[in-house]
């Protein structure tokens, strides 16, 4: 399954079984996201946790009159695969959490400099 579909963290509380067998329907009812369509960035998120970014999913999901992600807020998915969803959804980067590459070498040229 997770060959085929970009999945929630194997660990999160929010990957149990009946989230899971939602994917072996025959009419998936939940928003998934295909491997092959994911594309994998460096986030720099410091202004949302789990839950705000899971309301923030659900806003944009409803806006694009997409299937709802199927969570009820009291079991979360981790905090990369609701950033790599959001992104997934609204690749303009509505809430600013995609790192730069050039912020990654200022980051680590200051690093380095300390040292």
């Amino acid at each position: 399954m997770s060959k085929e579909y970009y999945l929630p963290d194997l660990y999160s509380k929010a990957c149990t079984r009946e989230y899971l067998f939602n994917y072996v329907e025959e009419n998936i009812t939940i928003f998934v996201m295909k491997r092959s369509e994911v594309k994998h960035h460096h986030f720099r998120n410091k202004r949302y946790n789990c839950l705000e970014l899971l309301q923030k999913l659900e806003d944009y999901l409803a806006e694009k009159k997409l299937l709802s992600t199927g969570f009820d807020g009291t079991a979360l998915p981790n905090q990369q695969w609701l950033l790599t969803a959001i992104l997934h959804i609204r690749p303009d980067d509505p809430l600013k959490v995609l790192q730069s590459p050039s912020q990654d070498k200022i980051s680590y040229n200051l690093k380095v400099n300390e040292q």
